[in-house]
């Protein structure tokens, strides 16, 4: 039978014939990732002639040994008869051992709980660990041990799991570029995309000696599992629309970010406020900048409407300018090479009001004057609405909210606005996301070990439109009742 046949298009083209030392398959729920695991093993190996080689033992693995009845026998009785073997191998459920008698090739299934099991396992060729987001660096560390002696193949470790929380240790033996670059483990030697869309890439590891290794890294969804049924599709989007952490996690297949009870922006759904949103021409943009140097210069690009009793606030573009770029002018210039046609007609410009203050430079009064010159001959067309003082945290006007409460209500749909925010713009969705409340209520932005804040920046420049009077910040007052 031909490969293709049970085989989804991506993992026969990034896994099968991978001879890398380590396979790491995460993603989403439905994604096929561990059935195709499975297959693979089975088909490659387990059921492969060894020519007189050392016969294949593949040791198949979970954190507790009472789960491996439903998630790895079962389906490995079902590929051994679909292949139509299951009457020729010798099987023992009670220990989980499957042997094909004419060529000493070995199934062992094991729980790390079983320490004296585990222990007695010798001549292992491969490891698949399902579900590895549940076991610790140590049982994978000590796992790879058990690999060694003579053998004219290749050892490899195969990991299986879903993507569930960016600050679990797999995030830096999976996917080190999520990490910031000095959070990123100190023996990479470099990472290459294998597609356009990068959900496949090759990490290249080095120890002290020079020596090198290989991690092929998939990251799927369900969308790339072509045989998964249509009933279980709805499931998943049914879930997603109920829990963002699902809708991050198993729909999408990235790394899920759970922030117990203080998270800044409880009202935030990614789900439902982060959707494909594009600049619509000959209209005005609200740009609406924060200044801090480190880690970049933030501005955001906005454009409201109002329909059917309702505003939409769509959020399509981000800045994140970097040294040597992380300058008021580079927020202005920036903003004219993308947008030149737009400054004929109207851009409002928001901010940090601590913009306003003179730096003490000789040829810069302020940021917000640096700005205006990367505008250059354009900026007769920005209107700057920036206030002397930021939103406060109790009312942003008189007896109005403050600005995370209308923040929060904004994201919530009550005050009678829809927010969309284009995937690109990743580090307000981040902010979004990530950034938590400190003991008095207001936005917590603690300093990482190099002395600057790594989030909050995004949000704050958008909470300085959201709260301006003459952009939202009429509906923060407390007496405002929204059309229905």
């Amino acid at each position: 039978m031909a490969i293709d046949v049970f085989y989804n298009p991506i993992y026969l083209k990034h896994v099968y014939n991978c001879t890398d030392e380590v396979v790491i398959l995460f993603g989403g729920a439905g994604s096929g990732k561990s059935q195709f695991t499975i297959y693979m093993l089975i088909e490659k190996y387990f059921l492969q002639p060894n020519n007189d080689k050392k016969p294949e033992k593949l040791l198949f693995v979970r954190k507790v040994a009472r789960t491996i009845k439903h998630t790895l026998w079962s389906p490995v009785v079902e590929v051994l008869k679909f292949f139509d073997v299951w009457g020729e191998v010798k099987s023992n459920e009670t220990d989980k051992t499957i042997v094909d008698s004419e060529t000493g090739n070995e199934i062992v299934m094991v729980g790390l709980d079983d320490v004296d099991k585990l222990k007695s396992i010798h001549g292992i060729t491969k490891i698949f660990i399902e579900e590895a987001d549940a076991v610790s660096e140590t049982d994978i560390l000590q796992l790879k041990m058990r690999m060694r002696g003579e053998y004219n193949g290749v050892y490899q470790l195969f990991l299986c799991f879903n993507p569930v929380a960016d600050t679990h240790f797999l995030v830096g033996h999976a996917e080190p570029q999520y990490l910031e670059e000095a959070k990123r483990p100190k023996n990479i030697k470099g990472i290459q995309y294998l597609n356009e869309n990068k959900t496949a890439w090759r990490i290249t590891l080095e120890d002290e000696e020079g020596g090198q290794s290989h991690t092929t890294v998939l990251n799927t969804t369900y969308h790339h599992n072509l045989k998964l049924d249509k009933g279980y599709k709805t499931k998943l989007k049914l879930m997603a629309a109920i829990d963002d952490v699902y809708y991050q996690v198993y729909e999408k297949g990235r790394w899920g970010h759970i922030v117990a009870g203080n998270a800044y922006c409880h009202q935030f759904k990614e789900s439902k406020h982060v959707k494909p949103t594009k600049y619509t021409p000959k209209q005005p943009i609200h740009y609406t900048l924060d200044f801090n140097v480190n880690p970049h210069m933030t501005g955001l690009c906005l454009q409201m409407s109002y329909e059917n009793k309702r505003y939409k606030v769509r959020i399509f573009k981000q800045y994140a300018l970097k040294h040597p770029k992380n300058e008021g002018y580079h927020l202005g210039a920036s903003f004219v090479a993308d947008f030149l046609d737009v400054m004929v007609y109207e851009v409002f410009l928001y901010g940090d009001a601590s913009g306003n203050n003179r730096l003490g430079i000789s040829d810069s009064k302020s940021l917000f004057s640096d700005v205006m010159k990367g505008f250059g001959k354009h900026q007769y067309g920005v209107h700057k609405r920036v206030p002397n003082s930021n939103p406060r945290y109790d009312k942003i006007a008189v007896g109005a909210m403050g600005r995370k409460s209308f923040t929060n209500a904004i994201f919530s749909g009550e005050l009678g606005v829809d927010v969309e925010i284009d995937p690109s713009c990743t580090e307000l969705i981040a902010d979004c996301r990530q950034c938590t409340q400190d003991a008095n209520g207001k936005l917590a932005k603690p300093k990482n070990k190099d002395g600057y804040e790594e989030r909050g920046h995004a949000l704050q420049a958008l909470e300085y439109a959201l709260c301006h009077k003459d952009f939202l910040g009429s509906l923060a007052l407390l007496d405002y009742i929204p059309n229905k």
